[in-house]
């Protein structure tokens, strides 16, 4: 009787830690221009490659004529509890001004991230308009988590949004983030502002990480000098006796 009463108990914890060790999470690409939209998922129909982890397109959204757009996460890059997003975009050409939207998400990441340490985001690249202006565009991005786990939900906003019309750019920026179980989202939004007859490129690159809190070093080696004083001392004071 009691037996079977601790295998009751039992069962349902057992199936809930295979359910955590095999969770995996997802990943999804989403590309819009005008009344276009294209949405690739990790494996799924558009991603040219075959790695899990890691999402390849090439093609036309609306205005659009994107070469290479490559985001990658988990497996590739860091784990469940580590959350790493990667997003490459090469050679975004447009015939037009409509706006291109890319929003990388990825769900299934476990938390909180342990103290000490925030999430870092950096973002650079370059644009380069041939015609009237040699830097005729904007790109802006912004990165949103969601506490209920949701591909492509923008709840909380992480950091500020970040806007540049330069023809060469960097930014980053570092955040705390305290979600147990949640998705992450990266929006970007790059504009040419062509003309007819205007043609140009795009290059941009968003990467996130988690990195030791700002200054967590620093109280790292004074600790580590402190202990090291106090053996100094130590080690006189038992020479003295």
């Amino acid at each position: 009787m009691r037996k079977a009463l601790f295998l009751s108990r039992l069962l349902p914890l057992v199936a809930l830690a295979s359910g955590i060790l095999l969770a995996t999470p997802t990943l999804e690409l989403q590309l819009s221009s005008g009344a276009s939209t294209v949405t690739v998922a990790d494996n799924g129909v558009g991603d040219s490659s075959p790695v899990t982890g890691l999402i390849s397109y090439s093609g036309a959204v609306g205005q659009w004529d994107l070469n290479v757009e490559t985001a990658t996460s988990y497996p590739v890059e860091g784990s469940t509890s580590d959350p790493t997003l990667s997003l490459l975009s090469t050679n975004l050409a447009a015939s037009g001004a409509d706006p291109l939207t890319i929003m990388f998400s990825v769900s299934g990441f476990t938390g909180p991230i342990p103290t000490g340490q925030f999430l870092l985001s950096t973002q650079s690249g370059m644009q380069n308009i041939f015609g009237t202006s040699i830097a005729d565009g904007t790109t802006q991005f912004s990165l949103y988590y969601d506490p209920g786990n949701t591909l492509f939900a923008t709840t909380d906003q992480l950091g500020s949004t970040f806007n540049t019309s330069a023809e060469s750019y960097s930014n980053s920026f570092v955040t705390p983030l305290s979600a147990s179980s949640y998705s992450l989202t990266l929006v970007a939004v790059v504009t040419h502002s062509v003309s007819t007859g205007e043609s140009g490129y795009t290059q941009a690159d968003f990467e996130e990480s988690v990195v030791p809190e700002p200054g967590f070093y620093g109280l790292l080696a004074l600790g580590v000098g402190g202990l090291i004083l106090v053996a100094q001392r130590r080690k006189k004071a038992t020479t003295k006796v």
